[in-house]
């Protein structure tokens, strides 16, 4: 960071200055096949087969080319056949029975909410997903605004919180963490049910009536925001409640470093978590919600078995649940130049035409080996990128490109930590809506937080699971962890 309060560059994996641009294995393939087809042209005077090969081992490669932050044309195919077969056998859509419980769908079905053996004067709960064999602990987060914060503890908070994630590699099994910060109209219950209980009866009638019109006024275009954390750890083939007295353990360690990045975490419980997931897949009950919050001074009690859709329906270019659609956006580039801590507030604040967004930020620490090994691949692949030439000129994104990698080498060699990062943006809208204006606005929020978005296409449930901040973590690979079937 730099005394203006600009901070360090951030590392983009890339492929660059192999042949074609294909990446190391593919550009060696395509080496491999460029000889075969000499060897057969010449050796064996089969120049036709040879063509015949060279164009079948082209497209192969063509097909199967993907980037660090693009799939391949091949994968995008496989998803779109496999979201038409599953559509055919009935699998995208979600309509439990009368009598069944409304268990969220898809890779939130088999998700359950264990105790969490933490000491205090209430029960808080983990999130157990025996499917990806990961337990989550998810806290509410307060943050300190910064309108009357000093530069100096503003600096000195971003720090604290690149300290954080810098040693997430470094506690016992911990596979991931998400931030969450999602935008909502507020009906104001709250404020009015507080400004009713305040009311004294023996008042002028004139202050009465003050006070109703500004409890009736108080929620008009206003727009509030709620962050959390989640916490991901590896449930290493223990039981359930071993493991969340293992991971119980280990928050205490967690704790020092939010707070010392100016934030104030507290451990969500059973109805809280049910709360927030239930708020997610219906937006319709957070009225009766905050009403039951609100009056009761108390939060609803519902199972988590009761907290998914009443119907849904996996689209290509959506997830419907109820009344409504929700669309998620990925984060494909990040900015490589230097930047200052409210880099990312076009995304993060809340948007009148876009009133429930959330986006979720995850971070994915590496073990120290292979983030050396992941960190050097950079380097040589950056390197390569900077002594390419235009005309005789040098690229200056490439030159900084290295630099940035550089900085991430060096860190790594001095013992820090490496961490990927991932965001997706839900937006939830009437079914109704405009998406291509949806479009245009999330790509404008991007452009203007020097993140390039684009919609995801497929496995939309899948991508909103993940956005809650469950702990559910996207891969990709022969676990088929990747799904459409709801």
């Amino acid at each position: 960071m730099s005394d203006s309060g600009v901070y360090g560059n951030l590392t983009e994996r890339q492929r660059t200055g192999f042949f074609f641009g294909l990446g190391p294995v593919a550009s060696l393939l395509a080496l491999v096949l460029l000889a075969l087809v000499i060897v057969f042209g010449s050796i064996f005077n089969a120049m036709p087969v040879a063509i015949v090969v060279g164009l079948a081992g082209a497209a192969g490669l063509f097909l199967t080319r993907a980037t660090p932050n693009r799939e391949s044309i091949l994968t995008l195919w496989k998803d779109r056949i496999m979201f038409k077969y599953l559509r055919m056998r009935g699998r995208t859509s979600y309509r439990p029975g009368t009598l069944r419980s409304f268990q969220p769908p898809g890779m939130l079905a088999s998700v359950k909410l264990v105790d969490l053996p933490v000491p205090g004067d209430r029960t808080y709960a983990a999130i157990a997903n025996p499917a990806q064999k990961t337990l989550t602990v998810v806290f509410s987060v307060s943050s300190k605004g910064d309108e009357a914060v000093a530069q100096t503890t503003i600096d000195n908070y971003v720090n604290s919180w690149g300290i954080f994630l810098r040693d997430l590699g470094q506690i016992a099994d911990c596979e991931a963490a998400q931030a969450v910060t999602e935008t909502y109209p507020d009906p104001g219950v709250s404020g009015q049910v507080h400004l009713e209980r305040s009311e004294d009866p023996n008042s002028p009638q004139l202050a009465r009536d003050i006070i109703e019109q500004a409890a009736q006024e108080l929620p008009q275009g206003r727009l509030a925001m709620r962050h959390r954390l989640a916490v991901v750890f590896e449930q290493r083939d223990r039981d359930w409640d071993t493991c969340a007295g293992e991971v119980a353990k280990q928050i205490r360690t967690l704790l020092p470093g939010l707070e010392s990045a100016g934030l104030t975490p507290r451990l969500m419980g059973h109805d809280q978590i049910a709360e927030f997931v239930r708020r997610a897949y219906s937006p319709t009950d957070a009225l009766q919600l905050d009403l039951a919050s609100a009056e009761d001074d108390r939060r609803a009690s519902l199972d988590f078995s009761e907290v998914g859709p009443t119907s849904a329906e996996e689209q290509p270019r959506g997830f419907i649940h109820d009344e409504f659609v929700s669309t998620n956006y990925a984060a494909y580039r990040f900015p490589t130049d230097g930047f200052i801590e409210q880099v990312l507030r076009p995304v993060l604040e809340g948007n009148f035409d876009l009133p429930l967004k959330r986006v979720c930020m995850t971070f994915r620490p590496y073990e120290r080996g292979e983030a050396r090994a992941r960190v050097d691949a950079d380097h040589r692949d950056a390197v390569r990128a900077a002594r390419r030439t235009k005309r005789g000129q040098e690229d200056p994104a490439d030159q900084v490109r290295l630099a940035a990698v550089e900085q991430s080498r060096s860190e790594i060699q001095a013992g820090h930590g490496y961490v990927r990062t991932g965001i997706i943006v839900t937006v939830t809208t009437p079914v109704d809506a405009d998406q291509d204006a949806t479009d245009i606005l999330i790509g404008g929020m991007g452009r203007a937080a020097s993140l390039h978005m684009r919609p995801t296409t497929n496995h939309h449930s899948a991508t909103f699971a993940s956005g809650l901040g469950l702990g559910v973590l996207l891969e990709r690979g022969g676990d088929g962890v990747l799904s459409n079937a709801l």
